[in-house]
Formats: C-alpha cells, structure tokens, sequence
C-alpha cells in the first residue's frame, strides 16, 4: 500500500518469544461459533459481517452479495471475502470451491465519450463487484511438507515483536501482519507459503525492520538479506525485476486475423486493455497482439477518495473499491479488481507465484516483448471524481504524484503513466464536478507528474512516458491548458470516438474522421478534433489519433430515409453486446454486416460516407442504425496521420476486435506486413 505507516505496537503480544508466536496468537478464538451462518454455499445470499465456513477456515463476507451459481465467487475471492481464523467449529470442509465460470457484469465497453454516454464503460461495469470469474482454487495449494517451524528463530532469545511470528501454512489475508527475520510485515493480499522479505514482488510489504535484531533467518547468524541479491534493478529484461519468470511458451503468436505487421515508420500504435475482459469477453492478456502494438495501455486504476459515480453506477464496484482503500489514504492509486489483476490463474501459473492474474500476464507478455510500453491508465469514466478533489490542491496532488511512483515501484513492468480524467473542467460522470481552475490544475498534475517521474528515472535508468487520454469535443478541449501542459507529456490520445450514441435522439458518426451533411454540433469529427488540440498547442507529433473497435447505435430511428437515417432522431438504445448501445466490432461483423466484406445481413444495409469517411449499417424496415469504423475508415486515418505528421493511432478496446482494425492501421500508417 502507500501509506507511510509504521507498525504499531498493539497487537497480539507485547513481550514474546519470537519463536512462539504464533501458537499463542492461536490460544483463543476471535470468531465465536454461534457467530457462525454455516458453510459457504453456491448461489448464496451473503451480508457485510457473516460468518461462515469454508475449506477449513472461517471467512466473514466483505460486501452484500449473491454468490452467483458457477460465477466462482468463493471466501477465497479476497475482495469479497476476509480470512479470519481456522474453522474451529466442524463446520468447515470443502463446499465447493472451484466452480470457476464467468462472472457476466462485464457492462464494459462504453468509454463515456465527450457528450454523456453510459457510466458502464470505462470501469468496467464491474471491476470488482462483479468479481466473479474463475477462482478454481487460486491462491490455494498444498500446506503439507512446509517447514512451519519457522526453523532457529532467534535461538529463543527474547524480543520485543507486536504481531505473530510467520508460520508458511498459515493462511494471511490482507493487512495482516507477521514477525520475520528481524521485521514485521503486513500482507498486500491473500497469501500463503510465500516468505516476507523474499521478494519485492510478492504479497508482503516491510513495515518494520527493528523486531528482533539480529534474527538471521533459518539457519543462525545474521545473513545480511535475502541470499544477497543486490538491489532492485535485477536483469533488466523485466525493467527491473530481479525475480525469475517462466515464460515458456511466451511470446504468443498473434490470434484471430491479426497479421504481422513491420512498423516502418515508428508510429505509435496503442490500443485499451480493459481489467474486466477476462471475464465474459474471455480475452486475456496472452490475446493481445503485443508483436503489432508499441503501446499498451491497461484500464483502469482506481483513486481512493470521493467516488460517487461509481457508486451511482455500481455500487457492488463501489463497495470493493472502498474494501481496497480502507487502508491507503484519499488521492492514491489502487487497483480495483484484485482478482482480475493479480490472483486469477493461468497456464503456468503456480499456487505460490507472487503475483498472478493480469499483471502477472503482463509481466511475461513485457518480458518476452521488451520494446512495447506498457502504461497504468488511471482514472476512466466513473473512476474520474478523485481529480477534481486533488488535482487543484498542492498537498493532495502530492499524495497522488507520490503513490503513482510507488506504484511504478512495485509494478515494474509498467513504463509511465496514463492519465484519463474525465474531463477537467466537467462534463464526465458526475454532472456536480468541474471548475474552471481544473484547466489549470491539469497542467500542474502533469507538471508535478513529470518532475517525479525524471526523478524516479535518475534512481533506475529507465525512462518512464506520461500520456493523457483527452476529450474531443471544443468545449472539452478549452478546458485544458494544453499549451502549458503538452510540454510534460510524451503523447496526448485524442479521444476521437463518442461523437454521438443512443444516450440522446441525435443521430451522427459515433467516430467519423470527417464531418458529415448532417452533422449537428460543430467540432464533432476526428479532424475538427485534431486542428482544436492543434490550435491550443498541442504540436503534431505528440498527438495520437482515436479509432474505434466497437460501434454505437439506435433503435426506433424515425425521420429517415431508406439510404440516409441521419435526417431522423432516435428512439433509444441498439441491443449491445455487452450492453445496450455498443456493439463490440466483432459482433458487428458477424451478426450484422455477413463478413468483413459483407453488404449486410437480416435487413441491415452497408453504407459508406465518402464525407465524413464513415461506415453505418442502416436497416430501414425497424429503425435500427450502427456507425463504427472499419478497415476503410480505419486506413483513412492512417493516411490522415501521415498527412498530418500525427504521432500515431491508438483503439479503444483491444478485445473488441478480431484482428482487422489492428490490421487496417498499420495498412494506413503504410505499414508492410513482415
């Protein structure tokens, strides 16, 4: 965590001995078994506070929830769950476990844009309420044959140590703390058999280093470390990381259509990870078509602090998120949806690896691709309103620039930082944020942003990138002091997408690069976008033009043509894939167009606009219309950035896509494939 907090002397033992602790910690019970609902059971309805039993432990439940029949949302998923003590009640044994599935709640997909939009989007919907998924017995693994005695231990000396000492068969759940080698340490996450101080990238953080002076670990004598290894900056194939990695069987070959593309030019070619594609989208991280992209930029982390958009939009979310920052301070970084990101298992993956899940995917994925810049994007569209809280006050932006480098400190496979605040100024999530000082005081986080990460650059010999995911429409663009701004950023991603959708009646491109005949708000194109954030000082080549992967549409269209819907007005949402009014790129091809070359299928027509270079699927007889980009719009931009001297195209979501918008960038960025 990244609190500066140390470790208080209150816990279970004032005076001890080392040695001993943990059978003494272990003399009485917290939980009484009255206390005690039963055993965990699938398709449970499950209280804030309830007790019960579940492979030989005692859990008390985190949140209110449903644990959803096959979702997997075991006591082992920590963000619902908490481990408190062994199951000291014969009501334990093993009621199901591994039942893993899918979660749903994937609402994701929906990027808010610049003129409403749905909350789902850009957290995901469920980036930790819906944290179902499989938990198949992650995190779990066998205790027998561990060494739990702790070996010498101190010889039986006397010390002065406030928490229990570490036993490996011991289950540890977040924010406990244990007595090892000499210091006390507090888990960041469920853990078991993992031992404190033996990695930087594993579950235990240093809270105190003056326990037991001179412990000396197993074997007598002081060791002077861990085995000796000299340091953090390690083998510099991870950036970093001095932990060893299998990655057999990485790098992935490329999935779907993706084809190989070499990038000739040296443009960025960026595209959105989202945390909750591994849910029902199934799209985990060894999907990415990491051999085509530059830049990878994972949605979302969170910010502890006010969120009352989230809470509006998901409350179950907005509960764990609250979970995750009980122990960090207002205004710094967290993720949101542990599971997702560090305890889901894959192939390959050990019941004891530190650090699983996405992160764990990344770091293999970065491992095997050294060249691609992988960044945390923060924020998103209902995890924005910790901005406006901090973003204008020194002190609070301090905390925040403070945990971001911490952060880069402990997830060494991230290259920098990605900001997405929606939007400085207001018009995001929560209609009630937003002020005029916002324009500036988004110059001075990207200021004090940059001085932290040149300073975090001379400690590791790294070099770490600050990008921003911005606005598109004027009134956003004139909310941001660019011209002060830009000179911190490496790459400004022009959020050119979102135009128009079925949060409204008005009909447009959702993503057209030109303006159409029937535009209705001026500046509502990816080429007004450009020349905007151009004329407030955005030079070329640190823009990044948007393209979209998913399209947005409308039901009830009235007021149209049998080739032209834009003269009418909607009547509501398009069925979506993930929800109502957006449809993933791969679904469009599929279930409405007949194929990537297809004219359309089931009464949908293909249409393009040769102005606003455009496609649009339009079924005249119901009133049902979808605008997104495909590989010919997608090629148009490519050539507009070359034309422009833009820095590149970045997509919002890769899992959205089957391969063709990937490969119809490069092919307009005039990219030969290999």
């Amino acid at each position: 965590m990244y609190m500066d907090k140390k470790h208080s002397k209150s816990g279970f033992m004032k005076t001890a001995l080392c040695a001993g602790l943990i059978a003494a910690s272990q003399a009485s019970w917290g939980v009484e078994c009255t206390q005690v609902s039963g055993a965990w059971r699938d398709g449970g309805n499950y209280s804030a506070g309830q007790y019960v039993t579940y492979n030989s432990g005692i859990y008390s439940a985190l949140v209110n929830h449903t644990a959803h029949l096959g979702a997997g949302w075991t006591p082992a998923v920590g963000s619902l769950w908490r481990y408190e003590e062994p199951d000291h009640c014969d009501g334990g044994g093993d009621t199901g476990g591994d039942n893993g599935g899918d979660s749903g709640g994937d609402n994701g997909g929906d990027t808010g844009g610049d003129n409403g939009g749905d909350s789902g989007g850009d957290t995901g919907g469920d980036s930790g309420g819906d944290n179902g998924g499989d938990t198949g017995g992650d995190s779990g693994g066998d205790t027998g044959g561990d060494d739990t005695g702790g070996g010498n231990n101190n010889g039986g000396d006397d010390c002065d140590a406030s928490a229990p000492a570490w036993n490996s068969a011991t289950v540890y759940t977040q924010g406990k703390e244990v007595f090892h080698k000499g210091a006390v340490y507090k888990a960041k996450w469920w853990t078991q058999g993992d031992e404190p101080g033996a990695s930087e990238w594993g579950p235990w953080e240093l809270v105190d280093a003056s326990g037991c002076p001179g412990d000396g670990g197993d074997n007598g004598g002081d060791d002077g470390g861990d085995n000796g290894d000299g340091g953090d900056n390690g083998d510099g194939g991870d950036n970093g990381s001095d932990d060893p990695i299998d990655t057999t069987g990485w790098p992935k070959p490329l999935m779907e259509n993706n084809k190989p593309y070499q990038n000739t030019t040296g443009s960025v070619v960026g595209t959105y990870f989202v945390e909750w594609g591994v849910y029902g989208r199934n799209f985990p991280v060894e999907k990415i078509p990491a051999q085509n992209l530059t830049h990878l930029l994972y949605a979302f982390i969170a910010v502890c602090g006010p969120n009352e958009s989230l809470r509006q939009a998901n409350p179950q979310g907005h509960s764990v998120l609250m979970n995750e920052c009980s122990d960090q301070a207002d205004y710094t970084v967290t993720i949101h949806d542990r599971f997702a990101a560090l305890e889901k298992s894959y192939p390959g993956d050990k019941w004891d690896d530190p650090m699983r899940g996405n992160f764990g995917q990344l770091r293999r994925l970065k491992k095997t691709n050294p060249d691609i810049t992988i960044l945390p994007s923060i924020g998103g569209w209902t995890l924005s309103d910790p901005f406006f809280y901090f973003a204008n006050d020194a002190q609070k932006r301090a905390v925040f620039v403070d945990s971001v480098v911490d952060f880069l400190k402990t997830y060494k496979f991230f290259d920098g930082v990605d900001i997405d605040w929606e939007y400085p100024g207001g018009g995001g999530a929560n209609t009630g944020l937003g002020s005029p000082q916002d324009r500036d005081g988004y110059a001075e986080l990207m200021r004090d942003l940059r001085a932290a990460l040149d300073t975090l650059e001379a400690e590791t010999g790294r070099e770490y990138q600050l990008t921003s995911a911005v606005g598109a429409a004027p009134s956003k663009i004139d909310s941001v002091n660019y011209s002060t701004a830009v000179q911190y950023m490496d790459y400004v991603f022009a959020m050119t997408y979102d135009y128009y959708g079925g949060w409204n009646d008005q009909l447009g491109h959702q993503t057209g690069l030109y303006a159409g005949d029937h535009e209705i708000h001026e500046g509502f194109s990816s080429d007004a976008t450009i020349n905007n954030l151009m004329s407030a000082g955005v030079p070329a080549n640190k823009l990044v033009l948007g393209a979209a992967m998913y399209g947005r549409g409308w039901k009830g269209v009235t007021g149209g043509t049998e080739t032209d819907p834009f003269a009418g007005t909607g009547g509501g949402k398009h069925a979506g894939t993930w929800e109502d009014g957006v449809l993933d790129y791969r679904a469009i091809e599929q279930k409405f167009l007949g194929g990537a070359n297809g004219q359309g299928i089931d009464g949908y027509k293909y249409f393009y606009d040769e102005k606003a270079q455009a496609p649009f699927l339009w079924n005249f007889s119901n009133g049902s219309l979808i605008t997104y980009d495909n590989a010919r719009s997608v090629k148009a931009k490519g050539e507009y950035v070359r034309d422009k001297g833009l820095a590149g195209i970045f997509t919002w979501e890769v899992d959205a896509d089957n391969g063709n918008i990937l490969n119809a960038v490069h092919e307009g960025l005039g990219h030969p494939q290999q």
